[in-house]
This record gives C-alpha cells, structure tokens and sequence, in this order.
C-alpha cells in the first residue's frame, strides 16, 4: 500500500496449484520484492503478508513499512 493506503499489488493465493507441503520441508518460508514501477523512490509503502493452512486454522499474517531510497 502507498501512503495513502491505495494497495499497488495484490496477489490471490499465489500457491493455488500447488497440491501441498510435507511438514519436514515446510520449515522456512522466505519471498522477495523488487522495487521498481510503481514504487518511488523517496516514498514509503506497507508490504503485507498472510500466509494461511488450508488444511487447518493455522496461518501467519506480518506486515513493514518500507522507505525506498
């Protein structure tokens, strides 16, 4: 989102097709963002995540403020 809490990007369960994980590889969960359009330079924007367990109620859910310089 932007500073004005417009959201830019949105991604909609970006792991749809995927048919699952077994727990012993499930241990680390990492992403990345590129910045560029239509990110600025100089501005600021919140990058928020939810990750959830479809197979049970489980989830993690963070967000950061990030300035791009």
């Amino acid at each position: 989102m932007d500073e004005t809490n417009n959201v830019l990007l949105r991604f909609e369960d970006i792991l749809k097709s995927d048919v699952g994980y077994d727990a012993k590889d499930a241990t680390v969960l990492s992403g990345a963002l590129t910045v560029g359009d239509p990110l600025k330079q100089g501005k600021s924007y919140k990058l928020a995540i939810t990750v959830w367990d479809k197979e049970s109620d489980g989830g993690i859910a963070g967000s950061v403020t990030l300035k791009v310089k």
